[in-house]
């Protein structure tokens, strides 16, 4: 499928957008979307001097729901590489050697050992797969390492034709493949007890992070919503959250709410860290905010304020749509969809559903 954009400002965007990820990978091969996506980018190594000489920015990403890579630029430029690049993942003349692989996948390793070496990130891996039984894009070591070369280029046939092009600009590519038909969603369901997944260790500082995760899955229908609701209480300086956790008792520097997705399916988290000696204290904070209706920590001003806010920054990613196409288009929901019809009565009737201390489970490391 070839979706087309016209562009607004003379500034081109292409993205390739390969429907797997985190989410779709089987036992043996949790990690692998993200190691495909490093080695796929050399199918272009022989054009980035002229990408970069040409003002092209280059970078793939690889989310729970798909894989991305994609280009930015001025239009009359990044024409000139379109079908070259289109064609390197088409027709897969060069791919990478055996010694190529080997460099790639421990660079993979070590930016996975990097993600466990930072007490935030590493302890949220392992309650994702703890609690959910998922392992995210990240995957898992035992995977990554004994995925094999033969493998690799084996997968890469995949790419031929699994995959969108999404572009932006003042010419539209040729339609190079059929309309793909994305995975089955999976079912996620919360464990309190835990599932008998591996946790990898995680670096430990002299201090401790806190949260809560969700016991209930929100639909992808529901989320944007749901993310609003949590700017509300969370997102700025002003945000309620933030100000009784940081400006009225001094307990973290930051303070983070947003909705983790595993599959088609998504979870508010809520997480902050502090001092070893404060942990009770920053536990009851919890514990007391979520026990509120949202009516009694969010004003419906706060509401409509970060209701504006949303509807503003749609509004500037649909002007420069080269920047917002990866946050409307390409991202594994919408933030933006369904928000103008959201009223305050229908914020605190969600919230009571979802963010409400009996749905919200405590966690700790």
């Amino acid at each position: 499928m070839v979706k087309h954009y016209d562009s607004k400002v003379g500034i081109s965007y292409m993205g390739l957008v390969y429907p797997y990820g985190g989410a779709t990978e089987l036992p043996g091969y949790r990690g692998i979307s993200h190691l495909m996506e490093h080695l796929m980018c050399k199918t272009y190594d022989d054009l980035r001097c002229e990408l970069r000489s040409s003002g092209i920015v280059t970078n793939a990403y690889t989310s729970n729901l798909k894989t991305v890579f994609w280009f930015k630029g001025l239009d009359e430029e990044l024409i000139k590489f379109q079908q070259k690049l289109l064609d390197g993942f088409v027709e897969q003349n060069k791919l990478w050697t055996k010694e190529e692989f080997e460099a790639e996948k421990k660079t993979v390793i070590q930016e996975y050992k990097d993600c466990f070496n930072d007490q935030l990130i590493g302890s949220i891996y392992n309650f994702g797969r703890k609690h959910y039984g998922e392992f995210g894009p990240i995957g898992l070591l035992i995977d990554i390492e004994s995925f094999t070369y033969e493998e690799s280029i084996e997968m890469a046939k995949n790419y031929k034709v699994n995959f969108d092009l999404y572009t932006v600009g003042n010419k539209l590519l040729n339609e190079t493949n059929e309309d793909i038909n994305l995975y089955e969603n999976h079912e996620v369901l919360f464990n309190e007890q835990g599932y008998p997944n591996p946790i990898d260790k995680v670096i430990k500082e002299d201090k401790t992070v806190v949260g809560l995760i969700s016991k209930k899955v929100i639909g992808i229908d529901r989320v944007s919503k749901i993310d609003l609701i949590i700017g509300c209480i969370n997102q700025g300086l002003e945000s309620p959250l933030y100000q009784e956790i940081r400006e009225k008792r001094g307990l973290s520097y930051y303070s983070y709410g947003y909705c983790e997705g595993y599959s088609k399916s998504f979870f508010p988290f809520f997480f902050s860290c502090t001092t070893n000696d404060r942990v009770d204290e920053l536990k009851n904070v919890y514990v007391d905010f979520f026990s509120k209706d949202l009516k009694d920590i969010v004003s419906k001003e706060r509401f409509e304020v970060c209701k504006q806010n949303k509807k503003i920054k749609e509004k500037m990613n649909r002007i420069l749509f080269h920047d917002g196409i990866n946050i409307i288009e390409l991202s594994d929901y919408n933030p933006y969809e369904g928000i103008s019809e959201l009223s305050y009565d229908d914020a605190i009737e969600l919230s009571s559903e979802y963010l409400n201390k009996d749905n919200l489970f405590l966690v700790s490391y």
